[in-house]
Order: C-alpha cells, then sequence, then structure tokens
C-alpha cells in the first residue's frame, strides 16, 4: 500500500513537470495554478476558499470547514508574433500546453490544518523557427520551476490564523540556439540542458473578524536555482574548429527567482455576492544575467543580460453563488512586465498583460465538485532594440486559458 502510494506521488509529480511549459504572468510567472482563483483573476490571498490556500495563503487553511484535495490542469492555446524592420513578419510556434496541479488540506481539529501544494509558479517555454533572425539569440528556450509545498497552520484564535512550511523547488534550464560556423553539414547549433533544485518557504496569515470580510497577506520566499551538472552539446561543428566547439561537454548556471508578497482581500456583499482584491509585489530584480560557464572549455563561456526590474500585478474578482449546486465567477488583473526594453529578448518576449476570466463550480452530492475556467491574457505590442543583441522588433502576444480543477472534501 505505501509503494503504491509513493509510486502515484512520482507519478504526479512526473506528470507537473513535464507538462508545465510556458509563461504566463510578468516575466514568466505563471498565473493559473488553480481554477477557482484564476476564474476570479487570481485575487485570492485574502479569500482562500479551497485546497489551493495551501498555495496561496496557508494561513487560511484552518479555516476550511472539512478536508479536501483537489487535482487539475490547463488548457493553454499561445500566439506570439515578431516583426522585424528588416526581414517582416515571423511567428513564433504555436504550442499546446498542460500544466497541473494538485492541492490537498487535512483538517487535524479545530487549531490544525497540514496541506501540500504541487504547481509550476515560474515557467517559460518559446520555440521559434531554426532559420529565423534571431537564431543566435535562441531557437527554443525553457526555464521552469515545479514548486513543491508542504504547510502547517494553526487557528490562534477564531478570527486569526498563521501558516507556512517549506518550499522545494525543481528546476529545468535548456536553451537552444545557432552559431554563427558554418560546415558541409550545416550551421553549427548549440544545445543546454540542466536540472536544479532549490529551496524556500512560505509565510501565511489570515484575518476573519466576521462573516462578511477576510483579509490576508501572504510571502513566498525567492528561491536561487543553482545548475551545476548540465549538458552541452554541439552539432554540424567543422573539423577545423572541432577543439573550439566539442561534441560535448558539461556547463553550469545560476538564477534566482523572485520572492513574492501577496496583500488581498474579500468582502461578502450580500449571502450570494463576494468581491475579491489582490496586490502582488515581485522582486524580480534580483534576476540579473544568466552567465553559462563551460567545463574546461573557458572559451565558450557567454552570459545573457537580463537586469529585470520589480513588478506588480493589481486583481479583482468576484463569485456569485447562483444556488446550492453552481457558483459563478469573474475576474480582472492588470500584471506589469519586470523587463525593461532595452533588455526584451526573444526569448522571454514580455509585456504588460490585461487578464480576463470567467468560471464557476459545479456541485455533484455533498463531496464532490469541479472548478471550470477560461482566461484570456493580451499582451501589449512592444516595440524594442535590445542592446545586447543589437536585435530590434516588435512583439504581440495573446493566450487564450481553458482550465479544471476536481474536488473532493471529506
Amino acid at each position: 500500500m505505501v509503494s503504491n502510494t509513493q509510486n502515484s506521488i512520482r507519478y504526479i509529480f512526473f506528470l507537473a513537470v513535464f507538462f508545465a511549459s510556458h509563461s504566463f504572468g510578468g516575466g514568466f510567472q505563471s498565473s493559473m495554478l488553480s481554477m477557482r482563483a484564476t476564474s476570479m483573476g487570481g485575487a485570492f490571498t485574502g479569500f482562500a476558499s479551497d485546497a489551493s490556500a495551501a498555495f496561496y495563503n496557508p494561513g487560511a487553511m484552518t479555516f476550511r470547514e472539512y478536508s479536501q484535495i483537489s487535482v487539475g490542469a490547463s488548457f493553454i492555446l499561445t500566439s506570439t508574433s515578431y516583426l522585424s524592420p528588416y526581414s517582416g513578419n515571423t511567428n513564433m510556434e504555436n504550442g499546446f500546453s498542460m500544466p497541473l496541479h494538485l492541492y490537498g488540506i487535512g483538517k487535524l481539529n479545530d487549531q490544525f490544518a497540514i496541506g501540500i501544494s504541487l504547481n509550476t509558479p515560474f515557467n517559460l517555454h518559446t520555440t521559434w523557427d531554426d532559420n529565423w533572425s534571431g537564431r543566435y539569440i535562441t531557437r527554443e528556450t525553457k526555464m521552469k520551476a515545479v514548486y513543491l509545498q508542504p504547510s502547517i497552520s494553526y487557528q490562534f484564535s477564531e478570527t486569526f490564523g498563521m501558516g507556512g512550511g517549506p518550499v522545494i523547488a525543481f528546476g529545468k534550464t535548456f536553451l537552444r540556439k545557432a552559431v554563427p560556423v558554418t560546415s558541409v553539414a550545416g550551421e553549427t547549433g548549440m544545445e543546454l540542458d540542466g536540472n536544479s533544485t532549490g529551496y524556500g518557504f512560505n509565510i501565511g496569515l489570515f484575518l476573519k473578524p466576521n462573516d462578511e470580510f477576510s483579509m490576508g497577506l501572504d510571502y513566498r520566499s525567492g528561491v536561487k536555482m543553482n545548475v551545476n551538472d548540465g549538458d552541452a552539446t554541439f552539432s554540424n561543428v567543422p573539423a577545423s574548429l572541432s577543439d573550439i566547439y566539442p561534441s560535448s561537454t558539461g556547463f553550469t548556471t545560476e538564477y534566482s527567482l523572485p520572492s513574492v508578497i501577496s496583500l488581498g482581500a474579500a468582502y461578502k456583499v450580500s449571502r450570494e455576492l463576494t468581491l475579491c482584491m489582490d496586490v502582488n509585489f515581485s522582486t524580480w530584480k534580483s534576476f540579473d544575467s544568466l552567465e553559462f560557464k563551460f567545463d574546461n572549455n573557458s572559451q565558450l563561456d557567454f552570459g545573457m543580460s537580463k537586469f529585470y526590474n520589480n513588478a506588480f500585478a493589481i486583481r479583482v474578482g468576484g463569485q456569485y453563488e447562483v444556488n446550492d449546486r453552481f457558483e459563478a465567477r469573474a475576474g480582472f488583473a492588470f500584471d506589469s512586465s519586470p523587463v525593461p526594453d532595452e533588455y526584451l529578448a526573444p526569448d522571454n518576449p514580455d509585456n504588460d498583460r490585461f487578464m480576463f476570466s470567467l468560471g464557476g463550480t459545479i456541485k455533484f452530492g455533498e463531496n464532490a465538485s469541479v472548478d471550470l475556467a477560461y482566461m484570456l491574457q493580451n499582451i501589449k505590442e512592444r516595440e524594442v532594440m535590445n542592446e545586447q543583441y543589437n536585435f530590434s522588433g516588435n512583439y504581440k502576444s495573446l493566450i487564450n486559458i481553458f482550465g479544471i480543477t476536481l474536488n473532493y472534501q471529506f
């Protein structure tokens, strides 16, 4: 029995890592981490009304009346185009992705609760045609972190709770690009692939002075990711340059994921209607550069300047209880981009974005329910000149997200 449970946990974790693959928030911070929160524009820190409180605000876990487990997925379609002042329009390869999420809360008694969260709050995946004009910057880039977060919560009084726990981040760093060298077999290519593990923590406070009003404050620490044993391979290398470009070698790099501070509130206007608002602040300034160093091949070392700025997001949402079996939701958010004009590159063509969402919950009996959500993210068009690469152009993106979460309470 224990062995089967462990195998199931490993399988769920593998799926979360495998399917998470696109960027959907400022920088490359994800916004679709639970469908109830997504359908309210992500305004959930002061509401935290389901098992995803284990991630959004563990201080609220003891205020849950029941234990609950939730599992779900997002189905995401992204469209990005680049307009060059010299070579015309190029469309990024439009891919389909399906990041998963898993949450659980166990009520131990009226004062204690434990929780578990598994999701992908940071992920980036961009793919361009192998022969496009920016191939010396990137053909394909992946940078993702799956967060495993166990938590414990304690309710100090009928109105105040606090919770928190460690964060274990499992990272993936991948870069594929062309090298300005040509052999008889074609243009030389570089591929870097590495894994990393980082550690942090999460603390949440939840205050509910009465039945109508609640508010929350959550702090998720930054996490440093170290890629120590990455694999680097080079293809189509001319024989005359084999000493400079080995067929394979190792590499290292490191980067810091930002801390996130979230302040939120929820107000029950009537028996049916609840309104929520969140403000998020992400310390992206820690993400300043990527330095790739190669084992015994220092001539290959190179860096990618990022110099991100700190960023904020404002989220508002509402929930309306239509009847005992159905709840409807809607939300809106503005998410500012941390990427400055002079360092924006095609590996992450980010900009300020407006997000619009709809969704709801259908209940089946006393214990089971399903959350459905749709979100449209409109990323503003942006004209930039990257100083490091002397690469200019216009970028424009649109993202459609559909999602489902299955819930069971007991």
